[in-house]
């Protein structure tokens, strides 16, 4: 996954697009889907379009399930790996 990707789908993503609104102007939205973001708004920053929560990227919805399978990726579970290190 790349960063243009996140990017690209980050700018996409209504809620992320409000949040980065909320971040630019300082005046932070009563919806509910907001309400996780702003109780955390002193560790949030946009950078180049991305929302960061400190150092790590806020993957937009869509791609969250994807992110899981990449991270998951070559990981055999822990009775397998040690299986594998006999």
């Amino acid at each position: 996954m790349t960063f243009s990707e996140i990017l690209k789908v980050s700018q996409n993503d209504l809620i992320l697009q409000k949040v980065t609104k909320c971040l630019m102007e300082d005046i932070w939205s009563k919806e509910a889907e907001i309400q996780p973001y702003m109780k955390i708004r002193d560790r949030l920053s946009s950078k180049s379009g991305i929302i960061l929560n400190d150092t790590k990227i806020k993957i937009p919805k869509c791609l969250q399930k994807q992110v899981l399978q990449i991270a998951h990726e070559g990981h055999h579970g822990m009775t397998k790996t040690k299986a594998l290190l006999r």
